[in-house]
């Protein structure tokens, strides 16, 4: 049978694209335009970025200019090893000629110096534009055999800042050990000044329009703009120069801990912010440099905060124009698409009570606008009926045990431990031969809806209605460990509905019970086309019989005869509340039954 879809209906999916679709790409390319993508996480990568090359800038710089300064060192030490000069301490010897050219290329260097291992020094110094020779015996100097003696056996190296007392400056120093055949006969030394050093920094500073300078280890100024232009104030007689000899607030500043830590950092530098007492405010970046001796450089580089804050505020009236437009876009998606959701949360809703069979109070679901939905809302519609017809033939609860357990699980037959019962109504053939066929059916309906009742809620199964009588069974198709007990209790219950249902009656209903408990077969039974998932065996012909000799016993003036087998009473642990009948042979068994009224 052909679908036959209603005209004037919207396709579902024409309608969310055009909807929701429509207006998330508004959203996005309104966003896009106005760069509110880049704005927070682009911004900082940006800056970061920027400020990584700056940093990288000026340490470029600085090893342009020192790296020079250890080849010509290496240089004069390769000339040495290999030539061997007799007389290496020689004023006018190839070694100070050597050394005298060496210094002339490297503008970075003051000095070169060798000293042998008897503290003979032999020294090229920078003056005039010329290099000066002089020799000089350092062995009454204090400390230096000690410190020949260390450096003889290292390899190449920046070794301490030294200070030039002449000068009143730092000195870095290049070492390098010179051997013969594997034995040191001396050190090599260069002495750069830090001035020089510091004119490097401040020119590499100046092409990313920032300030730099650079400390050694935590208080130490190596390098700063006023070694070079005159701006040093302070009259330090230490061997090193701090803080207080440079009138500049923001060293000042960093080395008294008073510049905080940004929220932005990087792996490979630190981000930090500083307020000066003229109230403007700087960001620094620091680096750490771990090549240049034992005491680590740390570079520092800082610019106004407004050069970083001139660019964020460009990008941040960019991402609020764009927030509040996504803003309402998305408030305008959300009601759209709650909208359009509504129909498929209510048939998500209805698909999963008809799946558990939950058909008491389900409403038919109304029509759609869109024709998908409407459709699906028919054929919910259509199953639910079908469902409630299903629902009239075969048990509910069996169906909702089975589809718990599984398709596989109920899909063949096991032997199993169950408490089987089956009622009559005594004397039913009389009492309905003057009834009309509507009346009798009424009857029994009231009759097995208020055994139905009892039965159901102490988990029971129904297993069939056969005339005026009701087939249930404990144990399957859910295990219940305590199935007899609560078929004693269902009997209990029948009873006590029974009598209620009696009062007023002037011909009331009397009941049979019969239970036994032992081992059937259970599952589905029957043809290919026509499956019932019943039981069969022994226990049930017992526990019919038992049903059947009911009828030759009474227990005072109850309306219900409940008589229960021996294994009932047992594994229910009912015998308190019960009364030995005694064996009862059952027919068609050659052993008689042991029966309890209860």
């Amino acid at each position: 049978m052909r679908l036959r879809i209603p005209r004037g209906r919207i396709g579902l999916r024409a309608g969310l694209t055009a909807g929701i679709g429509g207006l998330v790409l508004l959203a996005v390319t309104l966003v896009l335009v106005l760069g509110f993508g880049s704005a927070r996480r682009n911004t900082q990568d940006l800056l970061l970025n920027n400020a990584r090359v700056m940093l990288q800038l000026i340490e470029n710089d600085i090893h342009a200019d020192l790296r020079p300064v250890e080849a010509q060192v290496g240089f004069v030490g390769t000339f040495f090893e290999a030539e061997r000069p007799e007389q290496p301490l020689d004023s006018k010897g190839p070694l100070a000629k050597l050394m005298t050219g060496a210094l002339a290329a490297t503008p970075a260097t003051r000095g070169l110096s060798f000293v042998d291992l008897q503290a003979q020094l032999l020294d090229v110094q920078r003056q005039d534009g010329s290099g000066v020779i002089r020799r000089s015996d350092l062995l009454g100097s204090p400390g230096v055999t000690e410190r020949i003696m260390a450096e003889k056996d290292r390899s190449p190296h920046w070794g301490e800042i030294i200070w030039d007392r002449e000068d009143g400056t730092p000195l870095l120093t290049y070492r390098r050990s010179v051997k013969i055949d594997g034995e040191s006969v001396g050190v090599l030394r260069a002495r750069v000044p830090a001035d020089r050093l510091a004119r490097t920094v401040a020119d590499a500073a100046a092409q990313v329009f920032g300030t730099a300078f650079v400390l050694h280890g935590q208080s130490r100024v190596l390098a700063h703009p006023a070694m070079f232009d005159g701006r040093i104030t302070g009259t330090s007689n230490t061997d090193h120069l701090s803080a207080t000899d440079f009138d500049d607030p923001i060293l000042t500043a960093l080395l008294a801990g008073r510049a905080n830590l940004l929220d932005v950092q990087a792996d490979d530098f630190e981000s930090r912010i500083v307020r000066l007492p003229d109230d403007t405010t700087h960001v620094l970046l620091l680096t750490t440099m771990e090549r240049y001796g034992q005491v680590a450089w740390t570079l520092v580089l800082a610019f106004p905060l407004q050069d970083v804050t001139d660019e964020l505020m460009r990008l941040l009236r960019a991402a609020l124009a764009g927030l509040g437009v996504l803003v309402v876009s998305l408030l305008i998606a959300f009601l759209a698409a709650r909208r359009l959701a509504l129909p498929l949360v209510r048939l998500s809703a209805f698909a999963d009570r008809a799946r558990k069979l939950d058909l008491d109070g389900l409403d038919p679901l109304p029509r759609s606008s869109f024709r998908e939905l409407d459709n699906a809302s028919a054929s919910m519609n259509a199953m639910i009926t079908g469902l409630r017809w299903f629902e009239t033939y075969v048990p509910k609860r069996l169906v909702q045990n089975l589809m718990a357990q599984g398709g596989s699980a109920a899909a063949g037959s096991e032997e199993r431990y169950v408490t089987v019962m089956f009622t009559d109504i005594s004397g039913f053939t009389g009492r309905s031969e003057h009834w009309a066929a509507t009346e009798t059916a009424d009857f029994l309906n009231a009759h097995f809806d208020l055994l139905a009742t009892q039965i159901e809620a102490t988990g029971g199964t129904i297993d069939k209605f056969i005339g005026d009588a009701v087939m249930a069974f404990w144990g399957a198709p859910e295990p219940q460990e305590d199935h007899a007990a609560r078929a004693v209790l269902a009997a209990r219950a029948i009873r006590e509905a029974v009598a209620a249902n009696n009062q007023g009656r002037a011909d009331p209903v009397r009941v049979r019970i019969g239970l036994h408990t032992g081992p059937v077969i259970v599952g589905n039974i029957g043809a290919v086309g026509r499956m019932n998932y019943t039981i069969v065996g022994d226990t049930v012909n017992i526990a019919n019989r038992l049903e059947a000799e009911a009828a030759m016993v009474r227990r005072g003036d109850s309306d219900t005869v409940i008589l229960a087998s021996s294994a009932t009473v047992r594994a229910a642990r009912a015998t308190d509340d019960a009364a030995l009948v005694g064996d009862i042979p059952l027919k068609g068994r050659e052993e008689a039954v042991e029966a309890w009224l209860i």
